[in-house]
Order: structure tokens, then sequence, then C-alpha cells
């Protein structure tokens, strides 16, 4: 279980990760009586979500002008909240007629207490630092989780490779990338993103290996990693020690 100080910093984490990404995609946040409104420039939704810095003096007024931000994109206003910790931003989200879309557990685990998972025969795990293999990184992105390989890309630009703070993962098998995973860190706590295994290649124990090599490579610069699970990867991110200590959800205004 973790504690209030704990859960604040992980909460505060997220924000700052985005902002690292939305710099790496030359795009602006737009801070807003403490929400930050991350417009990465990719013309999709879950790419740019409004997030919670601190609690607003006025949570009413902050959604309201928060939203104005979105005015010109194509898109409208999604928020990604803390329940426990942001409850006057998911009041007022109601209040503006935002509906969740999307709720997830948090998931936590100390680093130094990660499981060991070996990556099955024939299969190698390894950081990437040649932006040519992000083009087909994406493809494993886009078969894992949908979408358009092309938008992804715009989402993983080659300056993601540039920053210290990001780092970019893959299992290979085959002769081709099959794995894919990601993590950001700031301030101590390290955040999981992105982790996927092409659908012919799961329940090999790939994600599992992939991600635990990605813990174990970040290990000294973090006492605290961070990721918020799928229904597909909650198995796989308990047997390698995290805990569910949060719930996040995704409060969205419905388009016409």
């Amino acid at each position: 279980m973790l504690d209030r100080w704990d859960q604040e910093r992980i909460a505060a984490f997220v924000p700052a990760a985005w902002a690292q990404r939305v710099a790496a995609c030359g795009g602006t946040v737009h801070e807003v009586d403490g929400l930050a409104v991350c417009l990465t420039g990719v013309p999709l939704a879950p790419f740019n979500p409004t997030l919670v810095v601190r609690l607003p003096d006025d949570p009413d007024e902050a959604v309201a002008r928060a939203a104005t931000r979105y005015e010109g994109t194509g898109l409208s206003i999604g928020i990604d909240l803390d329940v426990s910790l942001h409850g006057p931003v998911r009041q007022a989200a109601a209040r503006a007629g935002l509906t969740m879309v999307e709720s997830r557990p948090g998931m936590t685990l100390r680093p130094s207490e990660a499981a060991r998972v070996d990556p099955p025969d024939g299969v190698e795990l390894f950081r990437v630092d040649d932006p040519a293999l992000l083009d087909e990184l994406v493809e494993v992105d886009a078969a894992a989780f949908g979408g358009e390989p092309a938008m992804t890309r715009r989402f993983l630009p080659d300056a993601v490779l540039d920053d210290p703070a990001q780092r970019v993962y893959a299992a290979r098998a085959d002769g081709r990338l099959v794995g894919a995973g990601e993590s950001t860190t700031v301030d101590g706590v390290l955040g999981v993103f992105g982790v996927a295994t092409l659908p012919d290649f799961r329940r090999k124990g790939i994600g599992a290996a992939l991600t635990a090599f990605l813990i174990e490579d970040r290990a000294g610069d973090a006492d605290l990693a961070f990721l918020d699970a799928s229904e597909l990867g909650l198995g796989v991110y308990r047997r390698l020690g995290f805990e569910i200590t949060s719930t996040w959800e995704v409060w969205v205004r419905p388009t016409a």
C-alpha cells in the first residue's frame, strides 16, 4: 500500500512525463489554474490529454478554460485523473457535461523488488537507440493497440531518443520486432508505458520479460515504478510484483 506522499509523487509524475513527450513532439503544454492541457500536435484524442498538476482554485472555471484550448484542433477536452486525489476536478468535469469513458488501475512497484524474468529462447531484448527502428516499432504498437502506424510514429518522434528521461525498448524474434515498451523517469518515479506484443507472440512471456528488462534498466534512476494496466496486462504486471494502488479515469466531452 502506498502512503499519501508516494501517491502524490505519482500524481505529479504523470503530467511531468506528458510534458516530456509533448516537448519531443514539438507541441505545447497550456497551464490553466492547476490543469495542464497537453497538445502534442498529433490529431488523436488520447495523445492530447488534460492532466491535473494541482487542484484548481476554481475547478469549474479551470475545466471551462481548459476546454477552450482545444478549439481549432478538431479535438475536444479529455481529462485524465486520479479518482482519490482529484475529486473536485472529477466533479467539475461531470458538471461540465463530460462523461467518464475509461477506468483503469494504477499499479506501483519498488524497482528493487521486481521479479526477474528471462526472455523466452530466441528472443532478444534491447534498448532502441536507432531512429530507423522506430518505423518498425510502431507497427508493433498498431497491431497490439489498434490505430495507424503513421499516427503512432508522430507520437514517437526521433527526438524521444535524444531525451535522457525517455527510453524506448524492443523485443526481437525471428529477425523482426515482436514487442515494444517505453519508460520515462522524473524525480525518482519511473513510468512504464506502451508495453505491447504482437498477437502471434503473446502468452510466451515476452511482455513480462520486456517489462522486467525495462525496470532493471532504470532501477538506478528511480525508487518507485508506476503504470496503468489494461485488462490484458493486469496478470502479467502482478506476477512482476506490481500492486494496484490507485484508480485512474478518463473524462471526455462527447462529440456530436
